[in-house]
């Protein structure tokens, strides 16, 4: 390439946009991600209420799971089939009904159901094991480096990666949540990341992508990469805006059932893209 004033460039630094002749590129810290959550999964806790005694009660304990609609805590008994209970059926289950404290009205029996009655949503405790694992948006890496005193060139590789991956920005991740007899647990990871570069461009990285290093010089990236056809003089603060929106794929069983949820999370950042220009060190 042949610079401003027609000094014949031989090392661009690809993270500064600036020429190198016979000095090395001084390091510089990373420009920081700014982050902001996508729509995800978030559950609501359910509210157990007796109306015999007109009072919240927990919605399990050593009893069972709590059932609104029969005012009492269902647990699955230990009766097998033949007995009284089963009144001549094979399937389902006797499940024991222990009213709240204070009630002296409702005496405890059991029943048989075909299916656990008004036991533990598994969807919702689903959700309550998503939230509390606290995932987030990447943080983002890039080169040109972000911020004011970095500018990137026009047709110079471009190189994106997820800086520092963790269970919470990449996964996997598992967690659980349980209530009375049923636990759900669900693992979490990202599929790709897609990354909008600014000028109508998007690239998808099935990875996390590569960190840049120095001695790659202005090779492309290996597998996440970009190059710009034109500056980004005219932009707003005539930088480019990238985002970099990880795609999460979330695994869940437990009570019975199974299911997937997906999750959008973004990041995004700025860099500045220029022309190429020189300066000469001694």
């Amino acid at each position: 390439m042949v610079a401003a004033g027609g000094v014949q460039c031989q090392n661009y630094d690809v993270r500064s946009g600036r020429c190198l002749i016979n000095v090395l590129a001084p390091g510089r810290p990373r420009g920081e991600s700014t982050a902001s959550n996508g729509s995800g999964g978030g559950g609501t806790a359910r509210r157990c209420y007796s109306t015999w005694t007109s009072k919240v009660v927990p919605c399990s304990d050593s009893r069972g799971s709590w059932s609104n609609s029969r005012n009492c805590y269902i647990k699955q008994g230990s009766d097998l089939p033949g007995s009284l209970l089963f009144g001549g059926r094979t399937d389902g289950a006797v499940y024991s009904c222990t009213p709240d404290f204070g009630n002296m009205l409702n005496t405890a029996y059991s029943f048989w159901s075909a299916t656990p009655p008004d036991g533990p949503d598994p969807a919702a405790l689903a959700q309550e094991a998503i939230t509390a694992m606290g995932l987030r948006a990447v943080d983002i890496g890039i080169v040109p480096d972000p911020g004011q005193d970095s500018v990137g060139l026009v047709g110079l590789p471009v190189w994106m990666w997820v800086d520092q991956p963790s269970a919470a920005t990449f996964g996997p991740m598992t967690n659980s949540a349980a209530a009375g007899a049923v636990t759900v647990t669900a693992t979490a990871h990202v599929t790709r990341v897609t990354w909008s570069m600014g000028d109508g461009d998007t690239v998808s990285c099935a990875g996390a992508g590569t960190p840049y290093t120095d001695s790659a010089g202005a090779s492309p990236s290996p597998d996440c990469g970009h190059s710009y056809a034109t500056t980004s003089v005219g932009q707003p603060g005539n930088a480019y805006t990238v985002t970099a929106t990880s795609h999460w794929v979330i695994d869940w069983a437990g009570g019975g059932a199974a299911g997937q949820e997906t999750m959008d999370l973004v990041a995004t950042t700025e860099i500045q893209i220029g022309e190429t220009q020189a300066i000469i060190t001694a």
